[in-house]
């Protein structure tokens, strides 16, 4: 196994095996291997816009943008390992990479104060553009889609929806300043 880059690398996932009650001693040659968290790339971004009381277009004696914030977050990450499997035999641990993902999140509230109580209302989205990130794969395939030959069912080989990262969710609410 050669990386162009750093890894996370033990001999082992569990470094106590073996050496539990009922456990058989592991006595193999110990060689380093990638671990099953290991994600060597992420990247995250943030955009943020704040406008200050007093600040921003009038419009009928009113500002509406005063006292807004928003920001935008892109983040982008490696794919974490996975162990591919053939027909006839595991290969070597954690040799496979899932996708990359990407994602988008966008929050948004503005402060507001009236009758002596500060308040906020806010917008959380989260997974913006409903992009459908792949969180884990088939190990004779390496895709989340498709299970590979000697699948027996459809519900049990396709419907994995769990293998896929959340959908668009949206927070709305209010926040109350005591």
């Amino acid at each position: 196994m050669n990386y162009s880059y750093m890894t996370t690398q033990s001999n082992r996932d569990d470094p106590w095996a073996g050496y539990r009650g009922g456990d058989e001693l592991d006595t193999s040659p110990k060689r380093p291997r990638v671990l099953g968290w290991d994600q060597p790339h992420r990247l995250s971004s943030t955009f943020s816009i704040s406008i200050p009381q007093g600040v921003g277009p009038e419009v009928f004696g009113i500002r509406p943008f005063e006292r807004m914030n928003a920001s935008l977050i892109y983040t982008a990450a490696a794919g974490k390992p996975y162990t591919p499997t053939t027909k006839e035999k595991r290969l070597e641990p954690n040799s496979g990479r899932r996708p990359w993902t990407f994602s988008w999140s966008a929050k948004l509230y503005r402060d507001f104060e009236s009758f002596g109580l500060r308040y906020s209302i806010f917008a959380d989205v989260r997974n913006l553009f409903n992009k459908k990130n792949v969180r884990s794969v088939y190990s004779r395939t390496g895709k989340a889609d498709d299970p590979g030959p000697g699948a027996t069912s459809y519900s049990e080989s396709y419907d994995r929806w769990h293998y896929y990262s959340r959908p668009r969710s949206i927070d709305i609410g209010i926040r109350i300043f005591f």
